[in-house]
C-alpha cells in the first residue's frame, strides 16, 4: 500500500480541494444572493411604478366619470325643464285656440242675424 507520508500528502490535497471547493460554492452562493437581490429590487420598482401608473390611470377615470355623471345630470335637468316649458306652451297654445274658436263662433252668430 502506500506510504503514511503519501497518505498524509493525499489527505492535505483532498483538504487543498476541499477548502478550494467551499470558498467557490461560497463565492457563488455570494454572488447567486446578490443576483436575487438585484433582481427583487428590479421586480419591487417595476410594480411600484405599475402600482404608480395604475392609480394615476384609476384616478382619470373616477374624474372622468364624475365629469360624465355631472354633464347627465345636466342633461336631464335641461330635458325636465323643456318639457316642462312645451308642456306650458301646449296648455297656451289650446287656451289661444279655444278663445279663437269662441271669437269665430261669436263672430258668426253675430254676423249671421244681419
Amino acid at each position: 500500500g502506500k506510504s503514511v507520508d503519501e497518505q498524509q500528502f493525499d489527505i492535505q490535497a483532498l483538504k487543498a480541494a476541499h477548502a478550494r471547493h467551499a470558498d467557490a460554492c461560497e463565492k457563488q452562493s455570494k454572488d447567486l444572493a446578490a443576483q436575487f437581490g438585484e433582481r427583487i429590487a428590479q421586480l419591487e420598482d417595476f410594480s411600484g411604478e405599475s402600482a404608480e401608473a395604475y392609480a394615476k390611470e384609476v384616478g382619470a377615470l373616477r374624474a372622468a366619470h364624475a365629469a360624465h355623471a355631472r354633464e347627465l345630470d345636466d342633461t336631464r335637468a335641461a330635458h325636465i325643464r323643456l318639457a316642462n316649458e312645451t308642456r306650458t306652451y301646449l296648455e297656451q297654445h289650446l287656451g289661444v285656440s279655444a278663445r279663437l274658436e269662441t271669437l269665430e263662433h261669436r263672430l258668426k252668430v253675430c254676423f249671421s242675424d244681419i
